[in-house]
């Protein structure tokens, strides 16, 4: 599995950019209210904003929120999860200077020799040490925390803000102090919230299905292409299930699992695509949700300009050819 290191600030630079240049009239700091649903149509959606709410109209919307919120505000349907716990969320952290000559050099027995210290005392809480080096420094963030959390209650996400912050400065110590190459590093960034992986996934069209990840169906419908293993964190197990698919497999996510049931003019993107749990554990990462997003948008520019903004009309045909011309893989 390839891995792409980045600068997460000259990201957000790049980003910015890529926004200005497309002409897109961004809006920070908004949070979503409510939304306005007549006949399967949300209409608009209400959000609280610095110094004033704003209502915005459209023909076709997309819910990136993660959350779902828009889904959720305009009547969508959810897949039920009583059957199986969230994943727990982290909380991202980076440290200071960090030699990199000999945390690269760290062998996989001595790597779970330090992971069982770190359980068996309580600095970690989950059986991992993964870190990601900013390119050109000596800055790595780890990945390495666990936070039990409800996403969906404000009271539960703001505790678990501040546990993710307290693991963060108990890790990092623990690091200093055990792992080659962090002697000299410091605590030296916490992220701004947590990192959330699972809390709503949208009922659709299509529930994709674990089965058809692991036999690479082909769907007429294809809109993206994934390769990312299962992946599931626990809440009362410290150990991660993780499953391979194999050194050349990728899989298909079909644009029915972007389609709410009984909503026309609005498509999920990201990991609130329609999904079972096993599923939903490989496609909800940033890959994915990069290339479900591209397709999210170039259906809504098709729906907006043509079909009054239903996703449902959008010819597949002219969605997959629009998506291939923009260097989109689709499996084909």
């Amino acid at each position: 599995m390839d891995r792409s290191e980045y600068d997460p600030d000259a990201l957000k630079v790049v980003l910015d950019q890529l926004l200005i240049d497309a002409g897109i009239k961004v809006l920070f700091h908004a949070s979503f209210m409510d939304a306005e649903t007549i006949s399967g149509r949300i209409g608009a959606m209400k959000l609280a904003a610095p110094g004033k709410i704003i209502d915005i109209s459209a023909s076709s919307f997309i819910d990136a929120s993660g959350d779902m919120a828009l889904l959720a505000g305009g009547g969508a349907e959810f897949l039920d999860l009583d059957d199986r716990d969230r994943q727990p969320a982290t909380m991202m952290f980076a440290m200071a200077p960090v030699d990199f000559s000999r945390l690269d050099a760290v062998g996989g027995e001595e790597k779970a020799a330090i992971i069982v210290q770190g359980l068996e005392t309580g600095a970690l809480s989950r059986a991992a040490l993964h870190y990601s080096r900013v390119p050109g420094s000596d800055v790595a963030w780890f990945n390495i925390s666990r936070v039990t959390v409800d996403p969906m209650d404000p009271f539960s996400l703001s505790a678990g803000e501040m546990e993710g912050r307290a693991q963060a400065m108990t890790i990092s110590r623990f690091l200093r102090d055990s792992l080659p190459g962090c002697e000299n590093a410091r605590l030296s960034q916490i992220a701004p919230s947590l990192g959330i992986r699972d809390s709503r996934q949208v009922w659709g069209d299509h529930v994709l299905k674990v089965e058809e990840l692991q036999d690479g169906t082909v769907f007429e419908d294809s809109i993206a292409c994934g390769a990312y293993p299962i992946d599931i964190h626990h809440n009362d197990d410290p150990a991660i299930t993780f499953v391979e698919f194999g050194e050349d497999h990728f899989y298909r996510i079909p644009y029915g699992s972007m389609l709410p049931r009984g909503l026309d003019n609005v498509a999920a993107a990201g990991r609130g695509i329609s999904a079972d749990a096993m599923a939903f554990a490989a496609v909800r990462v940033m890959p994915s949700a990069m290339a479900i997003g591209h397709a999210a948008g170039v259906a809504a520019a098709i729906a907006a300009r043509d079909h009054g903004g239903s996703y449902r009309e959008v010819p597949i045909s002219e969605l997959q050819s629009t998506l291939r011309r923009q260097n989109a893989f689709l499996g084909n």
